[in-house]
């Protein structure tokens, strides 16, 4: 078996609602997603194909990593969808919002280039509460058919790793297929 990895980093902000330390609050990482694919075998030579000899072409890894995970969550906040602060901070950007919209619409607040549609579109809400071990599999989820779409069924994610920081990160193994 042979295996491939590439990696993106992320800037993402998150909480951890049921906490009992700092993590509960509203905060943010450089989160550095791996994503490791896996092939019985290379590509064959005889086809004559650009990524012959490879599992699959690194530029294939990231593009599936960029348009499925940087992105989407790049830059935003993620909310776990039964988090109660996800329901007011939503409401950030609304005619019902306190402070009142006109507020935030000002230049004074936003400056020239943000909008209101700018508040609504910086926050996901995910359906997993957004630790690393949950978003591991929630965006392996996102990853693996995609990853098996651009490379016909012949490459599989076989983990995907989420680092929170430096010194913390959590896997995601998916379970392994054989190919038929």
């Amino acid at each position: 078996m042979f295996t491939v990895s590439r990696s993106i980093d992320i800037d993402a902000g998150h909480r951890v609602p049921f906490h009992a330390s700092k993590c509960r609050h509203l905060h943010g990482h450089r989160w550095k997603v791996i994503a490791i694919a896996e092939a019985e075998e290379t590509v064959d030579s005889a086809e004559g194909a650009a990524d012959s000899g490879m599992v699959v072409d690194f530029g294939v890894l990231k593009q599936v990593l960029m348009e499925e995970i940087n992105d989407v969550f790049d830059h935003r906040f993620l909310l776990w969808q039964e988090d109660p602060l996800a329901e007011i901070l939503l409401r950030a950007g609304t005619a019902e919002s306190i402070p009142p919209a006109a507020f935030l619409e000002s230049e004074e607040v936003t400056g020239p280039n943000l909008a209101r549609q700018d508040l609504e579109e910086s926050i996901v809400v995910v359906p997993v509460i957004p630790t690393a071990e949950e978003l591991a599999r929630y965006w392996a989820g996102l990853v693996a058919p995609r990853l098996r779409e651009l490379s016909g069924d012949r490459v599989s994610l076989k983990r995907l790793d989420v680092w929170e920081t430096p010194n913390s990160c959590a896997s995601y193994e998916l379970a392994w297929e054989p190919r038929l």
